[in-house]
């Protein structure tokens, strides 16, 4: 148990050498776009908040852009098949 909840924990963070954030990109679950789309923003929201020279947040925010692509068309089809009003979980996910 303590280990998938470190190996959930490993997904959240996308490491700061641009190498090893190939690797976090290329182990993302892209066939499951909740679980891909939820990785990202953990993600993001992690490296927004971590120093980091220029150049490697540039280099690694262009690595990760095509699989913000991905999840941004599924959560455009995800949103684009619900009627008005949304439910509670698709206001969530929206927001």
């Amino acid at each position: 148990m303590a280990t998938d909840e470190a190996q959930i924990s490993n997904h959240r963070f996308i490491p700061l050498s641009t190498s090893k954030a190939r690797d976090w990109i290329a182990a993302l679950p892209l066939t499951d776009p909740g679980e891909t789309t939820r990785r990202l923003f953990h993600g993001l929201v992690d490296l927004n908040r971590r120093a980091l020279p220029a150049m490697n947040r540039l280099q690694i925010s262009e690595m990760l852009r095509p699989a913000v692509d991905v999840a941004l068309e599924a959560l455009q089809r995800h949103l684009e098949a619900r009627a008005f009003p949304l439910t509670p979980k698709s206001q969530k996910i929206l927001s």
